[in-house]
C-alpha cells in the first residue's frame, strides 16, 4: 500500500514537471536524446547521460524517470549542481523484466528539470520556476518473423531541383529481411496518380533501421496539395505509409475584394483577399490600386500598408479609398500586388453611389418639414374653430 502511494506521488510530480517543461524555453539539454534497446529477458545495461547548462549562471537540476519501465531504472543521482556553460554527467542502470507478452515499442523517459530559486525537490526547498528536457529510452520487443514500421519524409521543394522522398524503415521482427524496396505513388489534388517512383533496394537485419530514397523533379504542375503514398515490399510482405506536400510558385494571387460598391464623399474601407502559393513566408507585400474612368484616365491612385503572408495561407489586406471628389458612376479598378520584385494583378469594377448619410439627412429634413406643415394645419384648424365659436356667441 505504501509502495503504491509512493508510485502515485512520483507520477504526479513527474506530470507537474512535464506540464511546466512544455511551456518553458529550455536552458538545459540532455544527451543522448534517444536510446533504442532490443528486449532481452533479464538483461542488465548501464547508460551514461550528459546534462548541458546553457545559462551563464550555476543551475540546480533534478533527475527523474517516468514511463512504462521506469520501475526497472536505478538512478544513483537524483540532483546535481552544474556550473555556467558546463556539462554534468550521471549514469543509470536498467534491468529488463523476465518477459513481455506483447511485441512493440515501450517508452520510458529519463528526465532532467532545472530548479530555479531552490536546491531541489524536497523538504525545505523553494521552487520558483522549472524548465527541463527528457531523453527517450525505447525498449523494442520484436514481432515473430519479419515485421517493419515505416514513415515517409519529403524534402523541401526548391524550384527546378529534385524533391527527395525518404522512407525510414525500422525492422521490428525477429528475422532479417533479404530484400527491401519501395514504390512511391504521387497523386494530384484531384487524387489522380501522376507519377510512380522506384526506390533503391536494400537488405535489413532484425532490430536495425535503414532508409530508402527516391527523387522527383516536378514540372508543369499547378499549385496545390499533393499526396505521396509509399508502398514498401519486404520479402513479399507489404507496408504502406503516406504524407502530403505542397507544390507552388513564388506567387501571390488576388482572390477577392470585400466590396465593389462605395459611397460618395467619404473614406471607404475595404479588404483585398490574397492567397500565397509559396512554401515560405513572403514579406513586404503591398497593393497599389488604380481607378480609371471610361476614357482610361486615372481618377484615383492609392496604396496599402506593407504586410507578410505565411506559406500557402490566405490573408486580407486593408485598403482605404477616399471618394470625396469622385463623381457617382462605374469605374474600372486595377489592383497590383508587389512582392520580392514580382507583381500580380486583377481587375475589378467599382461603383460609386450616393452616400447613405446624405440620404438620411434629406430624410430627416423632409420628416421635420412634414411635421411642421401638419402642426401648422392643426393650429389653423383650432384657430378657425375658435373663431367660429366666437361669432356664434
Amino acid at each position: 500500500m505504501i509502495k503504491m502511494k509512493y508510485k502515485i506521488i512520483k507520477i504526479l510530480i513527474c506530470m507537474i514537471f512535464i506540464g511546466l517543461i512544455s511551456i518553458q524555453v529550455n536552458s538545459i539539454g540532455i544527451s543522448p536524446s534517444r536510446i533504442i534497446v532490443p528486449f532481452e529477458p533479464n538483461m542488465e545495461k548501464s547508460f551514461t547521460y550528459y546534462i548541458l547548462n546553457r545559462e551563464d549562471t550555476t543551475t540546480n537540476v533534478q533527475i527523474y524517470t517516468t514511463g512504462e519501465f521506469s520501475d526497472y531504472v536505478t538512478l544513483y543521482e537524483t540532483s546535481m549542481k552544474i556550473g555556467p556553460g558546463e556539462t554534468g554527467q550521471f549514469t543509470i542502470d536498467f534491468k529488463m523484466p523476465s518477459f513481455i507478452t506483447e511485441p512493440g515499442t515501450y517508452d520510458t523517459r529519463i528526465g532532467v528539470v532545472e530548479i530555479v530559486g531552490g536546491n531541489g525537490i524536497g523538504a525545505g526547498s523553494s521552487v520558483g520556476a522549472v524548465t527541463g528536457v527528457e531523453s527517450q529510452l525505447y525498449i523494442r520487443v520484436p514481432y515473430p518473423g519479419k515485421y517493419i514500421s515505416t514513415r515517409l519524409e519529403i524534402g523541401k521543394l526548391v524550384v527546378n531541383e529534385p524533391m527527395i522522398f525518404k522512407i525510414i524503415v525500422d525492422s521490428l521482427g525477429k528475422e532479417d529481411i533479404d530484400s527491401l524496396s519501395g514504390i512511391i505513388k504521387v497523386y494530384d489534388p484531384e487524387k489522380n496518380e501522376i507519377t510512380k517512383l522506384d526506390t533503391d533496394i536494400k537488405n535489413l537485419k532484425a532490430g536495425e533501421t535503414t532508409e530508402l530514397y527516391a527523387k522527383w523533379t516536378p514540372k508543369d504542375l499547378r499549385p496545390g496539395v499533393y499526396k505521396a503514398v509509399a508502398v514498401v515490399n519486404y520479402d513479399g510482405k507489404i507496408s504502406e505509409t503516406e504524407s502530403e506536400f505542397n507544390i507552388g510558385d513564388l506567387l501571390i494571387e488576388v482572390v477577392n475584394i470585400s466590396q465593389k460598391t462605395f459611397e460618395q464623399g467619404k473614406i471607404n474601407k475595404f479588404d483585398i483577399g490574397i492567397q500565397s502559393l509559396w512554401n515560405e513566408i513572403i514579406d513586404n507585400i503591398y497593393a497599389e490600386i488604380k481607378v480609371y474612368d471610361n476614357n482610361k484616365n486615372i481618377i484615383s491612385e492609392f496604396k496599402t500598408e506593407n504586410t507578410d503572408v505565411r506559406p500557402w495561407s490566405f490573408k486580407d489586406i486593408n485598403a482605404y479609398w477616399d471618394t470625396t471628389n469622385v463623381p457617382i458612376g462605374t469605374y474600372n479598378a486595377n489592383i497590383i500586388l508587389n512582392y520580392r520584385g514580382k507583381q500580380s494583378q486583377e481587375n475589378f469594377e467599382f461603383n460609386v453611389v450616393k452616400s447613405k448619410g446624405l440620404d438620411m439627412i434629406y430624410l430627416i429634413i423632409g420628416g421635420l418639414a412634414l411635421v411642421i406643415i401638419l402642426l401648422i394645419i392643426f393650429i389653423l384648424i383650432i384657430y378657425l374653430k375658435y373663431k367660429k365659436g366666437v361669432k356664434n356667441e
